[in-house]
């Protein structure tokens, strides 16, 4: 049953992959308005044809959207809350399709953000002249563990305990805040985006070790774990150098940024780990992840132009050198031959050309430049 609350508020989701059919299942469970877009007609057409969502794991039943479309427009029509659940590498195309449709005072979420998707999306909408009071939030991470076992069926395993967020500008965190809490309490604010753009850890574990792990992955008949297997000392050393440039960054600009090995120990409770290494041989968590069978992957096509460049680029921009996240991302560039910096996430699209440090901290605390 609809929820029928004044002040209540209405949802869209949009990307109909993993993340955004379990969010869109969700919240129609919880009684909610939602609308669900995609880009693709094909998976409209099946999850239509279906009818409704089937959730199982923590919630179990089926619940329906109120529409499920590839017109955007409609999507979000009179809702307050949009949620984008598509890959980061996605969200420039979707931010100049939903800029001409976005009404006074909407909400807009990215699940996650990656590094700096807040800021690129919203240096997008101002591209477009779209000047209404919208804020645009980010999350660090996906607040689900969920899978999609096939479309229209989603496995929820998990909430986790904390999902970090922010907002642009700071000052709607309170309000969104209040926004996300309908959902989960678990959405944690944090103080500005910059903090859950560098606090975004994929780039440090994802790319690394599947790169150098290329022999294994593009051998057919070798399947390994990601984590357990793919990490050696040695990578896990360079891994723990990039992290100290991420870090470095972090107390230049005097944000609360989290170490991997410390975002490690507390997420999974092992405290007494002293290196990722260490991390690796006492716990168990990632011994049933296994790594791609391909290269040509999110892991590199995702978090190399979409965490590792920004943070380059931030780095050139505080003056603060990134010699190892450098040389990696060159190294891909060449590997594939394909110009990562160029596709990625720079200074110039995420709307910090020419500013100094404090006049960006004006900008993320208040939106005004």
């Amino acid at each position: 049953m609809k929820r029928n609350i004044k002040n209540t508020p209405k949802f869209a989701v949009l990307g109909a992959g993993n993340s955004g059919q379990t969010l869109t299942a969700v919240i129609a469970s919880k009684g909610f308005s939602v609308k669900l877009w995609n880009r693709s007609s094909k998976t409209v057409d099946i999850l239509n044809e279906k009818g409704s969502f089937e959730i199982t794991g923590l919630i179990n039943g089926f619940f329906k959207a109120d529409l499920i479309t590839t017109d955007i427009e409609k999507a979000i029509e009179n809702t307050d809350v949009i949620l984008v659940a598509t890959p980061s590498l996605a969200h420039r195309n979707v931010a100049k399709t939903v800029a001409p449709y976005l009404t006074e005072s909407q909400t807009i979420i990215l699940n996650p953000g990656a590094t700096g998707g807040a800021l690129e999306f919203r240096n997008i909408l101002d591209q477009h002249n779209i000047s209404k009071k919208i804020a645009i939030a980010e999350a660090e991470n996906f607040i689900y563990i969920c899978r999609a076992v096939e479309t229209g069926k989603v496995f929820l395993k998990a909430i986790k305990e904390k999902c970090y967020f922010s907002t642009l500008p700071a000052t709607e965190l309170d309000r969104v805040t209040e926004l996300l809490h309908h959902l989960h309490s678990q959405f944690t604010a944090t103080s500005n985006v910059l903090t859950t753009s560098l606090n975004y850890i994929n780039g440090m574990v994802h790319p690394v070790p599947l790169l150098f792990n290329t022999a294994r992955a593009e051998d057919p008949n070798v399947e390994y774990l990601h984590y357990t297997e793919g990490i050696s000392p040695s990578i896990a050393a360079y891994i723990e150098r990039l992290d100290s440039e991420r870090m470095a960054l972090g107390q230049e600009l005097e944000l609360e940024v989290n170490s991997l090995l410390d975002w490690w120990r507390t997420n999974y409770n092992e405290p007494t780990a002293t290196s990722l290494m260490d991390f690796l041989e006492k716990t168990h968590v990632y011994d049933e992840i296994t790594a791609p069978n391909t290269i040509e992957h999110r892991y590199i096509f995702e978090d190399v132009p979409f965490s590792l460049v920004p943070l380059s680029n931030i780095g050139k921009l505080l003056n603060i050198p990134t010699p190892c996240t450098d040389a990696f991302i060159n190294l891909v560039c060449a590997f594939f031959d394909v110009d990562f910096w160029k596709e990625g996430r720079t200074i110039e699209s995420l709307g910090l050309s020419g500013m100094t440090v404090e006049e960006i901290k004006k900008y993320i605390e208040t939106g005004i430049k």
